[in-house]
């Protein structure tokens, strides 16, 4: 069984509703796939993640560029590449990564990355995130 795909999430959403709410399907790229593979299957680097209406499992190895956006208004975000450095499209916006912005499961991925991919320099996330701290 491989298990190498950078998110696996619980469910399809089809129409804004969850299908198949205890299957896992891979994410590569654009594609999403159904897998046989069991949460429990999943290596230790993999973290549960959550959004407003599914779980996903992130891969924190082999990362490669990781930043962190703060808002006043809207909720902070934290973008995972995993495929090169993070770009901006002609309107300002990043491509070529995930983005993740409830604020436990950023705090947790980080420490997955920590330990998982050393080799990712998170000191700018951390002022970055203290920045947000003191003008809140």
């Amino acid at each position: 069984m491989k298990i190498n795909a950078p998110i696996y999430i619980l469910g399809k959403l089809v129409n804004g509703e969850v299908t198949n709410p205890d299957i896992l399907y891979s994410i590569n790229t654009h594609r999403t796939d159904k897998t046989s593979i069991k949460v429990e299957d999943l290596p230790p680097y993999y973290c549960e993640v959550h959004n407003t209406k599914q779980t996903a499992y992130i891969r924190t190895t082999d990362l490669v560029d990781v930043r962190y956006v703060w808002h006043f208004y809207n909720p902070s975000q934290l973008f995972i590449g995993f495929n090169g450095e993070i770009q901006t499209d002609d309107w300002g916006f990043y491509t070529n990564c995930i983005s993740i912005y409830e604020k436990d499961d950023i705090q947790r991925i980080l420490k997955y990355i920590e330990k998982y991919s050393p080799q990712v320099d998170l000191s700018t996330v951390y002022k970055e995130i203290n920045a947000e701290k003191e003008k809140k």
